[in-house]
């Protein structure tokens, strides 16, 4: 049996005219992408494989939007109250379990089956218990393009959603390269592989999430380089087994349309009044599979 369903040709966001286009999808889940129309492909996963012209979106911060071509940022956690992206059960007798999802985050919305990787360099003058900052990947609960990704749901999609952060982490007076995977609850991993102390005394770090091409997992890697221009080298800290085969867990347009969002976010669960911390951000690169990568991953699976 076979399930038909309408697409809209603007769902990832592009500034893409609504153009709708029946498809006829199995009922056994076994959806590939390249069965989508041609154009369809093209309106979400331009033939670049650099996400260049797809806009930002912010999300938890009153601030404008970098414009598309953006690879620098800056974030300040407000002061006035923690931030934090965490989710742990609690005991019974202790109350509610916890589920913040307030830290000021710079985002790109896309396929998940187009991830291919994304990079980022982050620094600040990390100080206080858990100040934070880096890369972050957001499997949204619900279809987001309900409202256009835009509106007072954002919040409760991300929120409800399934989440991977990686970035520094300041604990026990130290800076720690810290990855935190939400599937039900999070957990936490600290290395100290490839913090780099700059000259005013600002702790930096590269880090990368990519799609592992043979199994589709997500690796983490830090990225360390001898000296100025010397070789880089990519140092595994975390495998994420579960976040790109979400692609599968949804049924017909749904499973078609689910989105990743990829971008950096910044966090202090520990205020101190007068204190702001301003995280910044270089080199940010998103990068997605062409059609074409698409179709050749599809039917090496097959």
């Amino acid at each position: 049996m076979a399930l038909k369903v309408r697409i809209g040709l603007a769902q990832f966001g592009g500034n893409q005219k609504l153009v709708h286009s029946d498809l006829i999808l199995p009922r056994n889940g076994s959806f590939l992408p390249f069965l989508i129309p041609h154009e369809y492909h093209r309106a979400i996963h331009p033939i670049s494989a650099v996400m260049s012209s797809y806009p930002f979106s912010v999300l938890n911060a009153d601030v404008d939007a970098p414009s598309p071509t953006s690879t620098s940022f800056t974030l300040t956690p407000t002061s006035h109250f923690p931030t934090d992206i965490w989710r742990k059960p609690i005991r019974p007798y202790q109350g509610e379990s916890i589920n913040s999802f307030n830290a000021p985050i710079i985002y790109k919305r896309i396929g998940l089956p187009s991830f291919q990787r994304a990079r980022v360099t982050v620094s600040a003058p990390w100080s206080k218990l858990y100040d934070q900052g880096g890369l972050i990947f957001i499997l949204p609960s619900a279809c987001a393009a309900e409202d256009g990704g835009n509106g007072g749901s954002r919040l409760e999609v991300a929120k409800g959603g399934k989440w991977i952060k990686t970035g520094i982490e300041f604990y026990e007076g130290e800076a720690y390269v810290s990855t935190v995977a939400c599937d039900r609850w999070s957990d936490w991993s600290l290395v100290q592989n490839g913090i780099v102390t700059l000259a005013n005394g600002e702790k930096q770090v590269t880090l990368e999430m990519e799609r592992k091409d043979d199994d589709d997992t997500l690796w983490i890697y830090v990225i360390h380089q001898d000296g100025d221009g010397g070789e880089e080298k990519r140092i595994p800290v975390r495998e994420v087994t579960w976040a790109l085969s979400e692609e599968g867990k949804m049924d017909g347009v749904e499973q078609m349309m689910r989105e990743v969002w990829v971008g950096v976010y910044a966090a202090t669960p520990t205020v101190e009044e007068g204190r702001t911390l301003e995280v910044k951000f270089s080199g940010f690169e998103l990068v997605v599979m062409s059609p074409e990568q698409m179709e050749r991953r599809a039917g090496a699976g097959a």
